[in-house]
């Protein structure tokens, strides 16, 4: 009796006797086969498309087909097929056909058993070693395709370093040619960095006792002496514990990837800590300073800078630097022209990317190397209502690609800027308002009741001097007293244009005459160190105003400017129409958008602080000695401005100069 197969091997039976069909079957399943049946070629056909035999036993006879011709059909299903034939004639004619058809055997009816599983052993034997060729050409075809695969790199190895031979994927991903494995200059244990060479070591042994390793990081060196993250696995030859193959993944991208994200959660951690404190913050230069310091922090840059643009657009100054002692930055002025990195910024409002200087044509007036040490700078605007309020920088010492994380990084810092200024800028608004607006009704109270004292001061003065006689020595202090009833009563007249009652006699006027009419009396109460410069619109607009009242709005502004240059410097007198829109009327603190005439009056003087700034239009403040001055001139300007249905804006800081800006409602608006 022949022995059982190992795996239940699949066999068809196909024959019309079903006794017979159902006897094979039972002797087959017996011995550990797996049997199917058919009584027709069709069925037996589509059972075998089914599930492909290993073995079928086929009547030589069969109602609806031959089964030479059935034999034909199951091997063109598959080559692996084999086909026993089953014949009640055991003529020479049908053994023949049937071998040449493929078929492991014939057998004639009555079928013996020993003769049926002997055919079955043999189909068996056959069909095995065919299955056994088929998967080890599929397997090498596999291996073929992952060795030939350029995403996987491949290499047989030695313990002593040798590599004997690689696939072109690991060559390229080292930068190696197939020469230099034909030359054996390929040795694993040098192209591993020092830092990794005892992982390595413990890897080794690893292998050598169980076989195999689970996949690790490392880094190789590249030809060119570059460095290459990779994912390694490996596993030694048959029988063999000092030799192996490893299989080898560039991994670079994804850690690179992985970094990027990490870097990205990072900033945004920074980002958002910032964006609390920007919030509430109250001091703008400490939150710049902070603000440039988490950029040098963050990105590991050597300097940040934030420029700030002045209110006339036609430079940008140095407001914080952070990173360097700004010995040579502390006057920094740079111009707002496209030739300029950081004007050319704010005339675009996007970031702009300098990522090597030497090979930068763009920017011609931006000397990175010479102002910051730089190599390359990134420059973001800081936004603002209408226009950017500045911009936001950073510098590298050498040539740097930004990251696209980057740039990010440093417009979300800039915007929260731009909302910490914007907020400030309204807070300092509304709270001055209500200031003046308080001190106003003060100043008008106290005006008109210190009138009535004056009125009296100065009635019985006057009855006290007609009733002296020449020459009596009373007469002159009687005078005194009524010229300090006159310079008092000048001083409440004041106190009434700040709190808008006084008596205006508004008409149609053009700031341009006005202007021109006091150039002489304006450059001789400046005096011979400060020069006057006007630039007064042809096509200005006219408005509705008292022409004496704006001829002291502009003596006041000149005067207050002429005292800001003790050591000279230029006076800056323009006119020009402009449209307010809703962004420009916010920022310029205007109440309602709409056309306007604006007069500008600047200095290049000593500036003012934030807290100055605040107090300027307060009747009887002043930064000026006593003898300077009452301290009404800017709460008069203020006043009149205000009556005259006029807004005004200041922009100042401290050794920057002042201008203030006046604007008046064009004629057709009111």
């Amino acid at each position: 009796m022949l022995s059982a197969p190992a795996s239940r091997l699949p066999i068809l039976v196909i024959d019309d006797d079903s006794a017979l069909i159902r006897t094979l079957s039972d002797i087959l399943r017996l011995h550990g086969y797996s049997p199917e049946t058919a009584e027709t070629a069709l069925e037996g056909l589509a059972l075998a498309e089914l599930h492909p035999p290993a073995l079928a036993v086929v009547d030589l006879r069969l109602p609806d087909m031959d089964g030479v011709e059935l034999a034909a059909k199951l091997h063109a299903l598959s080559e692996r097929i084999e086909v026993v034939m089953l014949t009640g004639n055991a003529s020479v004619d049908s053994a023949i056909a049937a071998l040449r058809q493929h078929s492991v055997d014939y057998l004639v009816k009555p079928v013996q058993v020993e003769q049926l599983l002997a055919v079955a052993s043999v189909a068996t034997e056959r069909w095995q070693r065919r299955d056994a060729e088929d998967r080890l050409r599929e397997s090498d075809e596999r291996f073929r395709r992952v060795v030939e695969s350029d995403m996987l790199g491949i290499m047989f190895w030695e313990a002593t370093g040798h590599i004997d031979d690689a696939n072109d994927a690991f060559l390229q991903m080292l930068g190696y040619s197939r020469d230099d494995v034909d030359d054996g200059a390929l040795d694993w244990l040098r192209m591993t960095p020092p830092e990794f060479q005892h992982i390595d070591r413990q890897k080794l042994a690893e292998v050598a006792e169980n076989g195999t390793i689970p996949p690790y990081e490392k880094e190789y060196i590249r030809k060119n002496g570059t460095r290459v993250s990779v994912l390694v696995g490996s596993a030694t030859l048959e029988g063999r514990s000092d030799r192996g193959v490893c299989f080898v993944l560039d991994v670079t991208d994804r850690k690179r990837a992985a970094q990027a994200l990490e870097v990205r959660a990072r900033q945004q951690e920074v980002v958002a800590q910032f964006g609390h404190r920007a919030l509430s913050a109250r001091n703008l230069s400490d939150l710049f300073q902070e603000a440039t310091g988490l950029v040098v922090t963050t990105l590991g840059l050597p300097l940040s800078v934030v420029l700030q643009r002045r209110a006339d657009g036609s430079a940008l100054d140095l407001r914080t630097c952070v990173g360097t002692d700004g010995a040579t930055t502390r006057a920094l002025t740079l111009p707002i022209t496209p030739t300029c990195q950081a004007g050319y910024t704010v005339l675009t409002g996007e970031p702009v990317v300098v990522h090597d200087v030497a090979t930068e044509t763009r920017f011609p007036d931006t000397d990175l190397k010479q102002r910051f040490g730089a190599e390359s700078a990134v420059m973001v605007p800081i936004p603002g209502l209408a226009q950017p309020f500045g911009v936001l920088a950073a510098f590298d010492s050498r040539p740097r690609e930004y990251t696209p994380a980057e740039v990010h990084f440093l417009q979300a810092v800039a915007h929260l800027l731009s909302t910490a200024v914007e907020r400030n800028r309204s807070d300092i608004a509304f709270r001055q308002a209500q200031r003046l607006e308080a001190v106003g009704r003060l100043a008008s109270s106290v005006a008109h009741d210190f009138n009535n004292m004056l009125a009296a001061i100065s009635g019985f003065g006057q009855i006290v001097m007609s009733e002296l006689p020449e020459g009596d020595r009373l007469r002159g202090d009687v005078d005194e007293i009524l010229k300090a009833a006159s310079r008092a009563a000048n001083l409440t007249k004041q106190l009434l244009a700040f709190g808008r009652e006084q008596n205006l006699q508004p008409r149609r006027v053009c700031l341009n005459d006005v202007a021109t009419d006091m150039q002489t009396m304006i450059k001789q109460l400046a005096g011979k160190s400060v020069e006057v410069e006007m630039s007064l619109d042809p096509d200005l607009a006219d408005t509705m105003a008292d022409p004496t009242q704006v001829e002291q709005v502009i003596l006041n502004l000149c005067v207050n400017a002429r005292d800001a240059m003790p050591d000279g410097g230029c006076i800056r007198i323009a006119t020009h129409n402009v449209n307010l829109d809703q962004a420009l009327a916010k920022q310029y603190d205007v109440e309602h958008p709409g056309q306007y005439v604006s007069l500008t009056v600047s200095d290049d003087g000593h500036g003012m602080d934030a807290e100055t700034k605040s107090r300027i239009f307060e009747p009887f403040f002043t930064t000026k000695g006593a003898e300077h001055g009452t301290g009404l001139g800017l709460a008069t300007v203020y006043g009149i401005v205000k009556q005259s249905q006029g807004e005004i804006y200041v922009h100042s800081e401290p050794q920057r100069g002042t201008t203030f800006q006046i604007f008046l409602p064009r004629l057709n608006d009111i």
